[in-house]
C-alpha cells in the first residue's frame, strides 16, 4: 500500500548533471548537423526528458524502500528536479489473439511483435466483470497453523476471494528448475476449502531484469509454468505488482516496456488456461513523474493503454487507499486542512475513477484497498496516526458503497493477517485483525458490507 514519496537532495544534484549534459549534447548534435553528420534518430521508447518543476507539494523527505512503498511525491524545496512523462503512443505492442502463439516473437529493442489481429473477447473477461467481488489480500505462504487460523477467519468474514503474491524470486532463483516449495500447501489449502484464488506474480529475480525490467519471455515461461501446475485452483493472475514504482519494477519504470510483458503473460497463461482471469498490475497512487522513483499510476496506465497494452488483460488493477481523508472525498478538497497528505489527488480512495476513464469499459479491480490507523506508525505513514480505530468500520463501509456504485469489478481488502505476522510493521497497520488474531473494528464492518 501507499506510502509518501519524496525525491532526496543527491537525486537533485543528479538532475541538474543531467541536464547540463542534455544541454551540451544539444550543442555538439547542432554542430555535428551544421557538417552534416547526422546521429541515430532518438529511440522512440524513451520515457523522459528532465525538465524544472517551480513547485512541489510541501511534506517530508523519505525514499521507497520496501514493499508497499510510494505515494505522492513530497519535499520541502520550492524546486525539485523531475522527469516529466509526455503520455503518447510508445511503439512495442501489436495486439494478438488470446490464442497466438505460447511464446510471441518479441523485439528487445521495443520494436512491435509480430502478431495476429485480436480475438474476440474471451469467457474470462465476462468473469472480471458484474457484480462487485470482495475479498482479502493474505499471506498463506506461512506456518500451517497460522494459515488454518487465516482461512478460518477469510471464512468468517465471508469472502470467497483470497489475494496473495507469489515473489518469483523466492522460487526461480537462477533459470531452469522451478522449487515450488511451500506455494503448493498454500494453494491446495485454499483451494480445499472452497476459495477463489488471485495471485500476484511479481519480484523478477537478478538473472531475469534486464534494462527494461523483467524479461517477458521468461516471465511468460513462469507464469505458465504456476497456472498449468495449479489449473482450477487459481482464478485470477495479477501481472506484476505495482509496475509504476521503480522499486517494484526493478529498474527505471518503463510502461512500454510493462505493455510488452504484459502481451507475453497474458498469451502464455490463455494458453494454459483460457479461464484465468488476468489482471493488469495493480497500480500505486504516487502522484511522481520520476522513472527512477516512480510514474503517476494515471500517468502510467495511459502509456501502457496508448502502447495497445490494455488489450491483454480482463480487468485493469489499481490500488486504492484515503491515507487520512474518508472515502467520499473529492480528491484534493481537503488541502487548506491537510496540506501534507490532502492535496494530490493521490491521497483520496476516488482516486480509482481518473483509472476507471483510462481502462477504456474494461472492468477496475482493485487489488488492495485499505486505511491505516496506529499510534506508531512506521517513517511515511505518519497518517495513520489520524485515523481513529473506531472510524475504520465506517471508512470501509462508505468505500465499498462507493465501488459498488461505480460499478467497480473486485476489492480485495489490504489485510487481513499482517498485524500477528509481522507486528509494528507498516503492513500491520492496515491489518484486519490485531496481532493476537483478534477481530479489529473494520473486519466486523467488512463482515457486514460483504452479507449486505
Amino acid at each position: 500500500m501507499p506510502r509518501e514519496i519524496v525525491i532526496p537532495r543527491q537525486m537533485v544534484v543528479v538532475g541538474f548533471i543531467v541536464l547540463t549534459a542534455t544541454c551540451l549534447v544539444s550543442v555538439f548534435g547542432l554542430a555535428w548537423t551544421a557538417m552534416g553528420i547526422h546521429a541515430a534518430p532518438p529511440d522512440p521508447t524513451a520515457l523522459a526528458v528532465v525538465q524544472r518543476s517551480p513547485t512541489a507539494t510541501p511534506g517530508a523527505l523519505a525514499w521507497p524502500t520496501r514493499r508497499g512503498a510510494g505515494t505522492a511525491a513530497t519535499a520541502t524545496r520550492s524546486v525539485l528536479w523531475t522527469a516529466v512523462v509526455t503520455p503518447t503512443e510508445v511503439p512495442g505492442v501489436t495486439p494478438g489473439s488470446a490464442g497466438a502463439a505460447a511464446t510471441p516473437t518479441l523485439a528487445s529493442s521495443g520494436a512491435a511483435p509480430t502478431a495476429k489481429p485480436a480475438a474476440a473477447v474471451p469467457a474470462s473477461a465476462a468473469k472480471a466483470s458484474g457484480a462487485l467481488r470482495v475479498g482479502v489480500r493474505a499471506n498463506l505462504n506461512i506456518a500451517p497453523a497460522d494459515r488454518e487460523r487465516t482461512l478460518r477467519l477469510a471464512h468468517e468474514l465471508g469472502v470467497q476471494w483470497i489475494g496473495d503474491q507469489v515473489a518469483w524470486r523466492d522460487y526461480q532463483g537462477e533459470p531452469g528448475e522451478i522449487r515450488w516449495g511451500f506455494l503448493d500447501d498454500a494453494v491446495q489449502a485454499a483451494s480445499s476449502q472452497g476459495f477463489k484464488l488471485l495471485l500476484s506474480v511479481t519480484k523478477a529475480p537478478g538473472w531475469a531484469l534486464t534494462n527494461d525490467g523483467p524479461d517477458p519471455v521468461a516471465y511468460g515461461e513462469f507464469v505458465a509454468a504456476l497456472v498449468g501446475r495449479y489449473k482450477g485452483q487459481v482464478q485470477a493472475i495479477e501481472v506484476y505488482n505495482e509496475a509504476n514504482l521503480a522499486s517494484e519494477w526493478g529498474t527505471a519504470v518503463n510502461p512500454a516496456a510493462y505493455a510488452r510483458l504484459l502481451q507475453t503473460a497474458y498469451r502464455r497463461i490463455k494458453a494454459v488456461d483460457p479461464a484465468v482471469v488476468v489482471v493488469s498490475s495493480g497500480l500505486t497512487p504516487t502522484g511522481v513523474n520520476d522513472p527512477w522513483v516512480a510514474l503517476d499510476d494515471v500517468a502510467f496506465l495511459q502509456q501502457v493503454q496508448a502502447a495497445g497494452g490494455l488489450k491483454f488483460c480482463d480487468a485493469v488493477g489499481a490500488h486504492a487507499s484515503g491515507f487520512n481523508n474518508p472515502p467520499e472525498a473529492q480528491p484534493g478538497s481537503r488541502c487548506a486542512e491537510n496540506p501534507r497528505f490532502g492535496c494530490h489527488d493521490s491521497f483520496y480512495i476516488l482516486r480509482y475513477r481518473a483509472l476507471q476513464a483510462v481502462a477504456g469499459g474494461k472492468p477496475l479491480w482493485v487489488t488492495e484497498c485499505g486505511y491505516a490507523a496506529t499510534n506508531d506508525p512506521q517513517p511515511g505513514y505518519e497518517y495513520a496516526r489520524d485515523n481513529r480505530e473506531d472510524a475504520l468500520g465506517d471508512y470501509v463501509a462508505a468505500t465499498i458503497k462507493l465501488l459498488r456504485a461505480d460499478r467497480v469489478g473486485a476489492c480485495f481488502w489490504w489485510n487481513l493477517n499482517y498485524a500477528p505476522l509481522a507486528p509494528g510493521s507498516e503492513q500491520a497497520a492496515f491489518s484486519l485483525i490485531d496481532q493476537n488474531w483478534s477481530p479489529r473494528t473494520h473486519y466486523h464492518r467488512l463482515k457486514g458490507e460483504i452479507g449486505a
